[in-house]
């Protein structure tokens, strides 16, 4: 088998990066479909942009509480922490800037304490 890169049209936003998405909606399948804590005991590579790195503490965080599953010790690590408030979808929707309070307040608290506007509904899986 060889690696076939996603069409360049596939990725037309910006702000993102087509391989951590599509690698991020493979984990939140099967993270979803089993539910195993052992899946969350390592942290994110640190070769990941840090909103990247924020992005799966806060995830392991919020499933840790939602499914009542053992924290790992990596996640209270400062290092996961946006060094300002960053809204996730800030460079991909620059017009939804109007309503940052309302997905401020709507953000869950795993994501918001990392600094980092990211609501738990962006963790739905189809």
């Amino acid at each position: 088998m060889t690696y076939v890169p996603w069409p360049s049209e596939v990725n037309d936003l910006p702000g993102t990066c087509v391989a951590f998405e599509h690698a991020f909606s493979r984990f939140l399948h099967e993270f979803l479909l089993w539910k195993l804590s052992d899946v969350l005991t390592k942290p994110p590579p640190t070769s990941f942009d840090l909103k990247y790195q924020v992005v799966l503490a806060g995830t392991a965080e919020f499933f840790c509480r939602r499914y009542d599953l053992d924290m790992p010790d990596w996640i209270d690590d400062p290092a996961y922490r946006l060094p300002q408030l960053t809204d996730w979808y800030d460079e991909v929707f620059p017009e939804l800037r109007l309503s940052r309070l309302r997905r401020c307040q709507r953000a869950a608290p795993e994501f918001l304490s990392r600094n980092l506007i990211f609501a738990s509904r962006n963790l739905i899986t189809l």
